[in-house]
C-alpha cells in the first residue's frame, strides 16, 4: 500500500468472516415473547373487575391455594369465576362439578360491599347445599 494514496483492498486483503447466525437469535426472540405472553396471561382475572371490598378490622390473614374457587360478586348482583359472566345454569353447573370433584376445596368470595345482601346470601346458599363448606369472604383491612 502506497502512503499517501487512498486505501486499496483487494480480495486476498479483505478477510472473510463467518456471517452471524440469525436463526438462533430468532428461536430465543420467538422464546422470550412467548415467555411474556404466558406471564401476561397467568393475571389474576377476579382482579380486573372493579370491586370495593367490604372493610373489616377483624379479618384474619390467610393465603389463597392455588385451585381456590375464586366467585366475584358484582355490585349489580352478577357472579363471575375467572372473568367469565355466569349465568344462574352455569353457577349451578359449576359448583355442583367443584363440590364432585372435591367437597373440602377451598372456596373464596369477592363480594362488593355495594352488591345486595340478598346476592351474597343466594351463593352462599348455593355452596353449602352442594356440600362446599370451606367458604372464605374476601374483605380489606
Amino acid at each position: 500500500m502506497r502512503s499517501g494514496a487512498a486505501a486499496e483492498f483487494n480480495d486476498e486483503d479483505v478477510q472473510h468472516q463467518n456471517p452471524l447466525p440469525v436463526t438462533p437469535l430468532i428461536d430465543c426472540f420467538v422464546l422470550i415473547l412467548v415467555f411474556f405472553l404466558a406471564c401476561a396471561s397467568m393475571t389474576k382475572p377476579h382482579k380486573e373487575l372493579d370491586l370495593q371490598l367490604a372493610q373489616s378490622s377483624a379479618a384474619k390473614l390467610t393465603a389463597s391455594l392455588p385451585e381456590t374457587l375464586i366467585f366475584v360478586v358484582s355490585q349489580g348482583g352478577e357472579v363471575y369465576m375467572e372473568n367469565q359472566l355466569l349465568t344462574k345454569g352455569a353457577l349451578h353447573r359449576k359448583i355442583r362439578e367443584a363440590a364432585a370433584e372435591n367437597n373440602k376445596r377451598q372456596v373464596r368470595v369477592d363480594a362488593d360491599r355495594r352488591c345486595a345482601a340478598q346476592h351474597l346470601v343466594y351463593l352462599l346458599d348455593l355452596l353449602q347445599f352442594e356440600g362446599l363448606k370451606n367458604v372464605g369472604i374476601r374483605t380489606r383491612d
